[in-house]
């Protein structure tokens, strides 16, 4: 799966900040921005900036939306319970980021890899397994280049922010390349919000990077299945 040679690596043990070796991704951040999370969400900021602006994340922005009636149910039905239940999925939703980015960033995966954050350890889980079988399978079917793996999307002089999970040379319905922005979702799918994500993800890139690398031609989810299937 890498687009350029790399060692084989066989990582046993993996830190949830994971991200691909130095001088893989084609296309870097502008600058080296931190995160900040608030009471209402999360947030970015370049702290070489003494001005130091604050800009929320698109997905902050995006909850304001609802979800719809399924969602709200959902909340009625767990109770208390819907903190740690989506909290379980976050952390899911992390590792399956993880294990993508290792395989697509040219590292092999040992399916007894541990994860360790603040003290905790995680295990691939069967449906972790599957999720990322339907990432392999997603590729081998489309054949990516990629050119960017969680490529940070932020510039003071928009009113949001982002990381777009992979930057991509992939062929469209036609066959012709196009530069493409992915990103993954391994929970239910929310078209109307995903959509909007996404959207925010092609505005900021465009603006930061358009000029150099060319504009985005298509966006795309990526729906990983317990399954094995996209």
């Amino acid at each position: 799966m890498p687009t350029k040679e790399t060692s084989k690596i066989l990582p046993e043990k993996i830190d949830l900040d994971y991200s691909v070796k130095e001088g893989f991704n084609q296309i870097e951040p502008k600058i080296s921005i931190r995160r900040h999370d608030t009471g209402i969400g999360r947030t970015y900021y370049d702290p070489d900036d003494k001005d130091r602006k604050y800009v929320y994340s698109s997905t902050t922005i995006l909850n304001v939306l609802s979800k719809g009636y399924g969602f709200n149910s959902w909340l009625k039905l767990n109770g208390n319970d819907c903190d740690r239940l989506m909290n379980d999925a976050a952390i899911k939703g992390t590792i399956i980021h993880i294990c993508c980015s290792v395989i697509a960033g040219g590292d092999d995966l040992h399916t007894n890899t541990k994860l360790y954050d603040k003290g905790n350890t995680y295990e691939i889980t069967e449906a972790i397994y599957h999720n990322v079988l339907a990432f392999k399978k997603f590729y081998n079917e489309h054949r990516p280049v990629i050119k960017a793996i969680e490529l940070s999307l932020y510039d003071k002089d928009l009113p949001f922010a982002g990381t777009a999970d992979y930057i991509v040379v992939m062929p469209d319905k036609d066959g012709q390349p196009k530069l493409s922005l992915i990103d993954i979702k391994s929970g239910k799918e929310y078209p109307r919000n995903h959509e909007l994500q996404l959207v925010s993800y092609k505005i900021l890139f465009d603006h930061i990077f358009g000029e150099e690398f060319g504009t985005i031609d298509d966006i795309y989810c990526l729906y990983l299945k317990d399954t094995g299937n996209y």
